[in-house]
């Protein structure tokens, strides 16, 4: 450790937006998911992925109802879906293949 000099931002998402779920990988940390919430407003969410540990991001919110965002966020154990809780009381699945 060197003393709180490892930490390296991989993604800003502040525009107004609340982080409110991530979940990596755990065949490859290189490809992390997020999801932010804009408070208010019919509280808006939106989903982002990188492939590439945070370099790029895209966002793939696509077809998801504005409401109350996620409240967790995980890949599946073979990588092919990307599954999200809404603090609504859904649950959603959105393939990554």
């Amino acid at each position: 450790h060197d003393h709180d000099q490892n930490w390296k931002m991989i993604g800003d998402f502040q525009k107004k937006r609340a982080l409110v779920a991530i979940a990596v990988d755990p065949d490859n940390p290189q490809r992390l998911a997020v999801g932010t919430v804009h408070w208010g407003q019919g509280a808006p969410c939106k989903i982002f992925l990188t492939q590439n540990g945070g370099q790029d991001w895209q966002e793939i919110t696509g077809d998801l109802p504005d409401g109350a965002g996620a409240s967790s966020i995980a890949f599946s154990p073979d990588g092919k879906y990307l599954y999200l809780a809404r603090s609504a009381g859904s649950v959603y699945r959105f393939p990554l293949e």
